[in-house]
């Protein structure tokens, strides 16, 4: 009996297991490029997306403001708790 019992929680997990879905990841990223970078950025998130179906790529650009208006809106980000998942750094501006 606990033979069959035990065989019946492995059936029943095994089961689950295999009706398990993982959610997909969404990854905002963040730069101060814009332009022919941008274009750059984008096909290689699209390319990597390709690989990697479960991973959705969100490619925000602060191009055009100036390198001082970019660490703003990463720092207003980061105060409000929506700093994005990926971001460009100068070395101790933030």
């Amino acid at each position: 009996m606990k033979r069959v019992l035990f065989l019946g929680v492995l059936v029943v997990v095994g089961l689950w297991l295999l009706g398990v879905s993982y959610a997909a990841v969404e990854l905002r990223v963040m730069t101060v490029w814009g332009g022919q970078q941008k274009e750059y950025l984008d096909q290689m998130f699209a390319e990597y997306t390709t690989l990697n179906p479960e991973v959705k790529v969100s490619h925000e650009s602060v191009a055009g403001t100036g390198a001082a208006m970019y660490i703003e809106v990463l720092k207003t980000g980061a105060a409000a708790g929506t700093a994005p998942d990926v971001f460009f750094n100068w070395g101790g501006e933030l």
